[in-house]
């Protein structure tokens, strides 16, 4: 089954979404079907603004639930469409205001990770209380892991993640040069992109698929020094991007260890602009890294601490190459002066 078909082009829809990833999703699946009038969002503030360009009416997601149970009726959606988040979350009460009105709900998962934990009731981890009609997966490999996890449901279906194919961010040399000039970055410099991500508390309740935050720390204080040596011979550049729902300057100690002209916070750099800028990523299972190779960037990861590779996202997606050790990424320093070097 395909997301892109007539079971949603040109319908009334209802949308939820909590995550600036959900957003970013369901606003792109939104602009293939074509919404019809009438159509209505409830959002996070993180995930708003990616339904601004869409002919739909956008409600903030404080709302009671009896206004949620208002709307859902007086909408009289054809398809309600919500992300998939964990915890306690505008989608899990748009599938319980949906419930009490007979109305099937399909739920897009926008990641590979903590499957599971996306349905479990919020306060107990008790699996599967929030379970939508229809459960849409951006890979085969998450069908399997949700059935692997006991999933109640086979109505598991796979669908084509717009933003790693046709609507893929397309990388601008006019936005990138107008953001080196704006940061006064060298037009010879490589820009290094590391991409941050938001780490749940490590809780055996939830057993959370992440990496170990020592695994950022580490990867970016690799980077920060590999900077500093590779600049007697090219200017480098690493763009620090954090999670919406990172604070924004959580990096910014760490980065305070190399000189100022080094390091720039990037948090509030729009995804295109970020991704024209940059020369090539690393980072461990963000979604935004398999944007940015779809968008043309080299993309790396590096694990400093021994954890499941099956929780990796370079295990499962070729196009995020997984360098082994520090020295792996000194010889890709190097390399990429050589070929700068080479070019001049």
């Amino acid at each position: 089954m395909s997301a892109l078909n007539s079971e949603f082009t040109g319908k009334r829809l209802l949308l939820a979404a909590k995550e600036a990833g959900a957003g970013a999703l369901l606003a792109a699946l939104a602009r293939s079907w074509r919404p019809a009038v009438g159509s209505v969002v409830i959002a996070n503030p993180v995930a708003a603004p990616h339904f601004e360009k869409l002919p739909v009416r956008v409600f903030s997601d404080d709302m009671s639930d009896a206004e949620i149970d208002d709307l859902v009726i007086s909408t009289m959606p054809d398809r309600i469409v919500i992300g998939a988040s964990v915890g306690s979350t505008i989608e899990k009460r748009v599938l319980t205001s949906a419930r009490k009105a007979a109305l099937e709900v399909d739920t897009f998962i926008d990641h590979y990770w903590n499957l599971w934990q996306r349905f479990a009731e919020p306060y107990t981890a008790r699996p599967w209380q929030y379970m939508p009609c229809r459960i849409h997966v951006p890979a085969y490999a998450c069908a399997k892991r949700l059935a692997s996890c006991g999933c109640p449901t086979g109505n598991v279906y796979v669908y084509d993640h717009p933003l790693l194919g046709q609507e893929a961010t397309r990388r601008e040399k006019r936005l990138g040069r107008k953001l080196r000039a704006a940061w006064a970055i060298p037009e010879e410099a490589v820009v290094v992109l590391f991409v941050s991500e938001y780490l749940f508390e490590p809780d055996p309740l939830w057993n959370w698929d992440q990496p170990h935050a020592e695994d950022y720390t580490g990867l970016l204080s690799l980077l920060l020094k590999r900077s500093v040596v590779t600049n007697s011979e090219l200017p480098v550049v690493v763009l620090v991007r954090t999670h919406p729902n990172e604070p924004h300057t959580r990096w910014d100690a760490l980065c305070r260890s190399i000189p100022g002209s080094q390091w720039r916070n990037a948090a509030h750099i729009s995804k295109e602009e970020l991704l024209s800028v940059a020369n090539l990523a690393f980072g461990l299972n963000s979604m935004l890294l398999l944007e940015a190779a779809s968008s043309g960037l080299p993309v790396y990861s590096h694990h400093t601490q021994i954890s499941p590779r099956d929780s990796w996202l370079s295990s499962i997606r070729s196009e995020i190459i997984e360098l082994p050790d520090e020295r792996s990424i000194l010889m890709l320093f190097k390399s990429i002066c050589q070929l700068t070097w080479a070019r001049k």
